[in-house]
């Protein structure tokens, strides 16, 4: 039996404290400046504050997973730092490589990391006061 996950429609009026179950809201960004631009690392690229970011780098090995080694005795990535620019700087380097690593910056607090992005790509589900983060 597959359980499937209820679809709701992005202006959905839900409390998000009431749901006890996962649901998707298919659309719910379809409008925002960076999903519509054209080049979206251009569009990032304009709220770039110079500051660092935590980057998550995993070796062609590990086939784009981060995760544990199969021992749990290590992590099958290491933890980086830099600015967006060298983020994309690696993420276009990657892909061009024939076996790329698996880069990933995860949790990015966006009021600091991207000043403005927020304020232009509004998430209509987060409460207000609640800084939104970038994957």
């Amino acid at each position: 039996m597959t359980n499937r996950v209820e679809e709701l429609a992005p202006d959905a009026a839900i409390v998000l404290d009431d749901r006890t179950a996962p649901a998707v809201f298919r659309g719910i960004a379809a409008d925002w400046p960076a999903v519509r631009a054209s080049d979206p690392g251009a569009y990032l690229a304009r709220f770039d504050t110079g500051k660092p970011i935590g980057v998550a780098i995993a070796p062609p090995e590990a086939n784009g997973r981060l995760g544990y080694t199969s021992d749990m005795s290590a992590l099958t990535f290491v933890r980086d730092s830099g600015t967006l620019a060298s983020l994309f700087a690696r993420l276009d380097a990657a892909a061009l490589a024939l076996t790329p690593p698996a880069i990933a910056a995860q949790a990015v607090a966006v009021p600091e990391a991207l000043p403005g992005f927020e304020a232009e790509n509004r998430m209509p589900l987060a409460p207000e006061g609640v800084a939104p983060r970038i994957w």
